[in-house]
């Protein structure tokens, strides 16, 4: 169900991936380590310090 899901401010058929709520969706996936199910417009490096992840 979470493909079924939607956090994007933008309205496009496809999420932005860089956008507030998309960086706090993909930040959220990352820590959980799991890989989220919807595509991006914009491809996000996962785990790199735009999403304030810290390893």
């Amino acid at each position: 169900p979470l493909d079924l899901t939607w956090s994007c401010y933008q309205e496009e058929e496809t999420a932005c991936g860089v956008c507030d709520s998309c960086l706090l969706r993909l930040r959220a996936f990352a820590e959980a380590g799991a890989s989220d199910p919807i595509p991006y417009r914009r491809a996000v490096p996962v785990g790199g310090s735009r999403l304030g992840i810290r390893r």
